[in-house]
């Protein structure tokens, strides 16, 4: 799915946010990283808000890109 929204764009950068799970949020990491050939920017614990509604173990990506 990652991929799919990302093709042809250019200067990828990566975020990801979890709950509770930083060892998925690395595995995570490492994937998006040997894929996409980008460093992850940030790896942030989400708030309470989001992982009250997400649930532990819940994992997010967030892309920011040029055209």
């Amino acid at each position: 799915m990652l991929k799919k929204r990302v093709h042809g764009k250019t200067n990828l950068r990566f975020a990801i946010t979890h709950v509770e799970a930083p060892e998925k949020a690395k595995r995570l990491a490492a994937m998006i990283k040997k894929e996409f050939h980008s460093d992850i920017e940030f790896v942030l614990q989400a708030s309470p808000v989001l992982g009250c509604y997400s649930g532990p173990g819940a994992c997010g990506v967030s892309v920011l890109c040029d055209s």
